[in-house]
């Protein structure tokens, strides 16, 4: 996981509360705050270390462990539930 991520197609997307529902053409996927910031910040590909950025500007930084650590390991679960991508770099 060294590339850039970007946020794979999707239908619809309601945010509430700082939490969201995404849609997509054959499931949906509830999304807690962290990783609705996540989704919103990789409408175009973004790094890790954006990504990190981005939620530590967003929610300060983590309790526990170092931020791109847990940017890693929540970019990590929203690849494997099909929310984000991994961009290759040329």
């Amino acid at each position: 996981m060294s590339g850039s991520y970007e946020r794979t197609a999707l239908v619809d997307h309601l945010v509430i509360d700082g939490e969201s529902i995404v849609l997509y053409e054959d499931r949906f996927v509830r999304l807690g705050p962290l990783a609705t910031q996540l989704l919103t910040t990789t409408e175009s590909p973004q790094t890790i270390d954006g990504l990190s950025e981005a939620l530590t500007d967003a929610f300060g930084a983590p309790g526990k462990g170092d931020a791109e650590d847990v940017t890693r390991a929540a970019v990590a679960a929203l690849v494997a539930q099909g929310v984000l991508r991994e961009v290759k770099r040329d």
